[in-house]
């Protein structure tokens, strides 16, 4: 047997999903590993929202602050077509927030999450 590091569970990438992962099986009192082969956070994001049970999920992490520093609340959203005609959408008054205790839907800069 080869002598290294031991643990409960090796996560093997440490993007968004990887990341909250390790923290959920930590929550869980598993020991972790996190195997990332990039050095650096991915400098371009690949989601720019969030909903109020992903806040959640989040804030029984212990990340409520840090995550509300780095959102912005949606007062509503539009889907176009091509020629600029509103398919669906929603408007939310300024300050409403969801069953859960949070904005229904934030925006963020994805690096900044991660």
């Amino acid at each position: 047997m080869a002598d290294g590091p031991s643990c409960d569970v090796a996560v093997i990438g440490c993007g968004p999903v990887g990341a909250a992962l390790a923290i959920a099986l930590r929550a869980q009192g598993l020991s972790v590993i996190v195997v990332e082969k990039e050095p650096d956070i991915y400098h371009l994001p690949r989601a720019i929202g969030l909903d109020e049970e992903l806040f959640r999920a989040l804030q029984n992490h212990g990340l409520r602050e840090a995550v509300e520093a780095i959102t912005t609340a949606l007062p509503g959203a539009e889907f176009v077509d091509v020629e600029g005609n509103r398919i669906v959408g929603f408007d939310l008054p300024e300050g409403t927030v969801g069953r859960l205790g949070h904005p229904p839907m934030a925006m963020y800069y994805q690096p900044n999450l991660d």
